[in-house]
């Protein structure tokens, strides 16, 4: 689930990212800078726009002019400054004063006029922002396995559980699949009884955890296997694997085969 999730954000980027011609020579690293540019607004009415030509010899529109930072494209955006009105044909710029343009637009035109929204939020910011956010929840909803075991184990309720099923196992020796299973109803009985989870919560939950605490009282055994192994010391590496695979058997069936392949790889070592 997670991975899909971090697919699909990273697909989002790769679409929000302004794509480069295909014509058009690729550059090293990362580009960088600012510039400006306008965004058209609107045309002037013809009779405006003719006395205007006639003043400064240009077919002047309105637009929105402002500076912008990028990176990778200057579409990407994150930080933009200095936006206003002006008139402007192709690269010929004229800023007229608020009375100068409320003059040109007239009073209703001038004060209907409105700061783009892609000023106000520059697409490479929102853009980032999104993603974190994104992250952050995917993280939230989805912990690493350490994060939910250790949310549990802050949880009495949960503490007293794990009691209750290590009391209902037999002492001084690995329980078998049927006890596990015992034990494990056993402490969701608890649960359900005395603090009103349910029955499939509780006992997911406290499989999830019960299988977490497993193989972390088998990770000091992989390293000595793997310690061994590098080592040229087959039969103790083989051991090491063997007991760690037992004790993973009744959790993990996927650890539990990667465990044993362990072992056999150890095996072919030793002919």
């Amino acid at each position: 689930m997670i991975r899909t999730l971090c697919l699909c954000g990273f697909l989002l980027i790769y679409l929000l990212l302004p794509q480069a011609a295909v014509a058009q020579p690729q550059q090293e690293g990362p580009s960088f800078g600012w510039e400006e540019t306008i965004l058209p607004v609107m045309e002037l009415d013809s009779v405006r726009r003719e006395e205007l030509k006639a003043e400064t010899g240009f077919d002047l529109s309105l637009g929105f002019a402002y500076r912008r930072a990028y990176v990778f494209s200057p579409a990407f955006s994150f930080w933009h400054w200095r936006g206003r009105f002006l008139l402007y044909f192709g690269g010929n710029l004229f800023e007229p004063s608020s009375a100068q343009l409320t003059a040109i637009l007239g009073k209703e035109q001038f004060a209907a006029l409105k700061t783009p929204l892609i000023y106000r939020l520059p697409p490479g910011f929102v853009t980032t922002l999104l993603l974190v956010v994104f992250v952050a929840l995917v993280i939230y909803l989805f912990p690493p396995e350490h994060v939910r075991v250790g949310r549990l184990l802050n949880e009495p309720k949960y503490i007293r559980a794990v009691e209750l099923y290590h009391a209902s196992l037999p002492a001084g020796e690995e329980p078998t699949a049927s006890e596990i299973e015992t034990g494990i109803a056993t402490a969701a009985d608890y649960l359900v009884q005395d603090h009103a989870v349910a029955k499939p919560q509780a006992e997911k939950s406290l499989r999830h955890l019960l299988g977490e605490l497993n193989r972390a009282r088998t990770y000091e055994l992989r390293q000595a296997a793997s310690a061994f192994e590098q080592s040229g010391s087959w039969e103790e590496a083989r051991d090491l694997y063997e007991e760690a695979s037992e004790l993973r058997e009744p959790w993990d069936a996927k650890d539990h085969a990667f465990l044993l392949k362990c072992v056999r790889r150890v095996e072919s070592k030793m002919k």
